[in-house]
């Protein structure tokens, strides 16, 4: 319900503002703005370790019982509502909504125990969009971000 008044309005407000906010931190202060030589490789090795260890305890998940918030099949969503006294049927949109078949349905590789699973699941989702950075980083020239 919200999407498209994000996307239409609200969206490109923030752009706006983001944008403004920028320019005046640039010419007031250009030394707060990022700068690639600033950082240190200190750090990018401790983020680097911090995405490998948030990584290694993916399975930490498996512990808790029941679905993970906001991971609930149709069937499990109409349970938790009509439970709750809110609905009797599922929401029309959710019952018929977008069919979709990710890589890992619930984070598991047909013949692979699931914590490895889970942890397969995590390395794909970091190179993934590692390699989306860095595709659309190399779009830009360095020179022309400032």
């Amino acid at each position: 319900a919200m999407l498209i008044p994000h996307m239409a309005i609200a969206g490109w407000v923030e752009v706006f503002f983001t944008v403004i906010i920028y320019r005046f931190v640039n010419i007031a202060s250009p030394d707060a703005i990022y700068n690639e030589k600033s950082v240190s490789k200190g750090l990018i090795g401790k983020l680097y370790g911090l995405i490998l260890f948030l990584v290694i305890i993916t399975p930490i998940g498996l512990i808790a019982s029941g679905t993970a918030f906001g991971e609930w099949s149709g069937e499990e969503l109409l349970e938790k509502l009509q439970s709750a006294n809110t609905m009797a049927a599922l929401p029309t949109g959710m019952a018929n909504g977008i069919s979709f078949n990710s890589l890992f349905t619930d984070y598991e590789i047909p013949g692979i125990n699931v914590g490895i699973g889970y942890v397969l699941s995590a390395v794909t989702a970091v190179l993934l969009f590692f390699i989306i950075s860095k595709l659309i980083g190399s779009m830009y020239d360095k020179s022309d971000i400032a």
